[in-house]
């Protein structure tokens, strides 16, 4: 392994434990040595790479986004803006489903955001991205001639609000089933748009 790969995994290493024990203990009652115990490594390893408990935050929520970021990207090549948005429903529900502990590290994250300048910079700059980007896609099925005429942006923000509110819900109650929640807003935000 290169230096530079393994600066990158013990970075990955840090950034993985850092969720952890976010998550566990939650962002106030944790601290840097407990998350360089969790990841294996020194104090003064820890703070040889994030000079903060705010940094490792801002990081750690950086790189649990980059999959969103990234399917968004792919949905976007999607010919039909209809599969390309019920593939982005189905594939964020599946993403978080499968990561309860990171949902749940995200969801504390937010609250710190209200009070912490760069993260909330960071979380302005995600939601405004994925709002036009979700904007774009009900755009092109319009142009396509897949959707009506709407409110593009609003169905945009409405459809971003409750995927990002039954999140949470759907952590905690294991009655809310995956497949039901997709179906639900492909029938709700999808399929009424449809001509």
């Amino acid at each position: 392994m290169s230096k530079k790969e393994s600066k990158e995994k013990r970075v990955d290493d840090i950034l993985e434990a850092a969720v952890n024990v976010f998550a566990e203990k939650g962002y106030e009652n944790a601290s840097m040595n407990d998350i360089a115990t969790r990841a294996g490594m020194s104090k003064g390893g820890l703070y040889h790479h994030f000079l903060s408990k705010d940094i490792v935050l801002l990081y750690a929520n950086q790189k649990l986004l980059e999959p969103c970021k990234e399917l968004m990207r792919q949905v976007q090549n999607n010919k039909s803006a209809k599969d390309g948005l019920s593939e982005y429903v189905r594939e964020y529900v599946k993403y978080w489903m499968e990561r309860k502990k990171e949902l749940i590290f995200f969801s504390l994250s937010m609250t710190k955001a209200m009070t912490h300048h760069d993260i909330f910079k960071m979380y302005e700059s995600f939601i405004e991205n994925y709002i036009v980007s979700l904007e774009e896609l009900f755009k092109k099925g319009f142009e396509t001639g897949e959707f009506k005429q709407h409110d593009f942006r609003g169905s945009a923000v409405a459809l971003i609000s409750a995927l990002d509110g039954v999140l949470v819900y759907m952590a905690l109650d294991k009655k809310l089933k995956p497949e039901d929640i997709v179906k639900y807003y492909i029938d709700i935000f999808i399929l009424p748009v449809i001509k």
